[in-house]
């Protein structure tokens, strides 16, 4: 209770635990989504064609995207260090 007891400062400890939350969320109800379609398993099937996909071999396209992903990564990390050191 003492942790909500004082303003919220959005500090980059809040931010990332939001964004963690957030995307366990939407992880979580894909699953979810899954299992309530087809149950146990369409789970099932779902787990081995995502283990499939990541084992087969990097293409042109996955790679430009992966690229992108990592260098936005790593300009939301500079924005949050930027922000810490305010």
């Amino acid at each position: 209770m003492a942790a909500f007891a004082v303003p919220w400062s959005w500090n980059p400890d809040q931010a990332l635990l939001l964004w963690l939350a957030l995307c366990a969320a939407v992880v979580l109800s894909i699953w979810v989504t899954a299992w309530l379609r087809g149950g146990s398993q369409a789970v099932r099937v779902r787990w081995k064609r995502m283990l499939e996909q990541s084992a087969a071999p990097m293409d042109g396209k996955r790679f430009w995207w992966n690229l992108w992903f990592w260098i936005g990564v790593a300009v939301v990390l500079a924005f949050i260090y930027n922000l810490a050191h305010r």
